[in-house]
């Protein structure tokens, strides 16, 4: 008998299930996040010149207030079905249609994140991600059928695959740009402070002279000592993140570190469907092998549910997952 050939670190990394668990709490929380970018969307419609809607590659699209109002109510409907688990192929594929469509409706709606939320709901909707925590679930439950508890792994990699480049890509940026003077978050906090849930902590006048105070120029000679120490925690944060996330340890420490960063963006800045994306794939790092494992030689590969505090059963859940799979 000949000896089937040996499989490659990356190969086999590939090739191991991740926990459909972890991708339906993706689901879920890009589900809602995307229904809050919707209603985002409605109150921008407000800001639109009527009859001049400019679509930066296709001329202009002639499109009313209750067309588009129309379209993010749609989108609404589509993104509800995604965070209850019905057809989630389907109906993310539909969000994404609305989503982009409003995207290229109008420079107003050029922001990074919309990449980011486009991208994810293409890849949810090839990730079996209603496999748990979903009324598919439930409805091939009453059918007599059996849902698989692991999900493939190329889905899961590939949103992965994302978020380390955007920490990576954003630290290195922030790096380069000498970010960490504090100039640029003076300005941003002074721009965005009032409409952050902080300035529920304070009245108007107050928020006033803080805006002054962060976006003045002078902030350009001598930023505050918080917002340098702020300034330099974020560039290591996300520099952190991406090496954490990419390494074999950390995870657990990374969890933490990001969902507080983003909590402080949010409550700082409101900035809230960047940080829920951002967020709503930490539980994919938790359970699947790091990508540090495709640079290993050898056959002793890490099993195909990672936890740190159950390393005397990963391997006894690793060949069940398979199994399922």
């Amino acid at each position: 008998m000949s000896e089937s050939p040996k499989r490659g670190p990356l190969q086999r990394l590939l090739e191991r299930p991740v926990r459909a668990s972890a991708m339906a709490f993706m689901r879920v929380v890009v589900g809602l996040a995307t229904w809050y970018e919707a209603t985002q969307n409605v109150a921008r419609i407000g800001q639109y010149t009527p009859g001049q809607l400019h679509l930066p590659y296709f001329g202009t699209l002639n499109w009313d207030a209750n067309q588009l109002h129309a379209l993010c109510e749609w989108q609404m409907r589509f993104a509800v079905a995604v965070v209850l688990g019905l057809f989630t192929r389907v109906f993310a594929l539909a969000a994404l249609v609305c989503q982009a469509s409003l995207f290229l409706v109008s420079q107003l709606n050029f922001r990074n994140h919309i990449y980011l939320m486009l991208l994810l709901l293409l890849l949810l909707s090839f990730a079996h991600a209603d496999r748990a925590f979903s009324i598919n679930v439930l409805i091939r439950r009453a059918l007599g059928k059996a849902t698989p508890r692991v999900v493939p792994s190329l889905p899961a990699r590939l949103i992965q695959a994302q978020i380390l480049i955007i920490y990576l890509y954003s630290g290195l940026h922030k790096l380069l740009l000498d970010f960490g003077n504090g100039y640029a978050l003076c300005r941003f906090l002074g721009r965005d402070l009032s409409r952050g849930r902080s300035g529920n902590f304070f009245s108007e006048s107050e928020l006033e002279w803080i805006s002054t105070y962060l976006s003045r120029e002078g902030c350009t000679d001598a930023a505050p000592a918080f917002i340098i120490v702020g300034s330099i925690g974020t560039i290591v944060a996300e520099l952190g993140l991406a090496v954490s996330f990419g390494a074999r340890r950390g995870v657990l420490a990374a969890i933490i570190v990001g969902v507080g960063m983003h909590t402080t963006i949010w409550w700082s800045m409101d900035v809230v469907t960047f940080g829920m994306m951002m967020v709503a794939t930490y539980p994919l790092f938790l359970v699947s092998p790091p990508y540090s494992e495709a640079l290993r030689k050898g056959d002793d590969a890490t099993p195909a549910i990672w936890l740190p505090w159950r390393r005397d059963k990963n391997a006894q859940t690793a060949k069940s997952s398979a199994a399922e799979a």
